[in-house]
């Protein structure tokens, strides 16, 4: 388990897949600082590849740039495994402005979000979704929907019956 709680990661370069981290059947928790200005070919924050566990409840994911997807975080889609990555999102995590989009979702990926850190009025997320397999598991009121900003035809939010449904 590794924990991220504050200081800055900046500048990390990687002509391959993860700017300033490649995740790999692991876990990351990031509770704070700041990952800006980094360079990758996908996921110039972070890349997940292969089934992860990521939390993120504060600090903010800026400023990266992608020659794909995923300017601040993107997953993997990896054909052996059901979920690729678990993404739990809540707090004041800010992944926004970045190029190439800000959050790629691989297929079978999983967003969820939960009250014991739900999501505060600071919190903006953008995603990009491969296709309508992304599940967004919410545990949290529909204010919280307010945070995501999905990319035009990548995915749509749907709330009804206090649930969430992407389609």
């Amino acid at each position: 388990k590794d924990s991220v709680g504050g200081g800055k990661i900046t500048g990390a370069y990687n002509t391959g897949d993860g700017g300033a981290f490649y995740m790999h059947r692991g876990s990351l928790y990031i509770e704070g600082g700041e990952i800006t200005g980094n360079k990758a070919k996908n996921g110039a924050g972070i890349y997940a590849a292969s089934k992860n566990n990521l939390c993120i409840t504060g600090g903010k994911i800026t400023g990266g740039s992608t020659v794909q997807m995923g300017g601040g975080l993107a997953t993997e889609y990896t054909k052996d495994s059901e979920t690729v990555t678990e993404l739990y999102i809540g707090g004041s995590a800010y992944i926004f402005e970045n190029e190439g989009s800000d959050v790629y979702l691989a297929e079978k990926t999983v967003i969820k979000l939960d009250l014991d850190a739900p999501l505060k009025d600071n919190a903006k997320i953008g995603i990009e979704a491969f296709d309508t397999s992304v599940a967004l598991i919410v545990n949290a009121y529909e204010k919280c929907l307010n945070n995501f900003v999905w990319t035009p035809d990548s995915a749509i939010l749907v709330f009804e019956n206090e649930q969430v449904f992407v389609k």
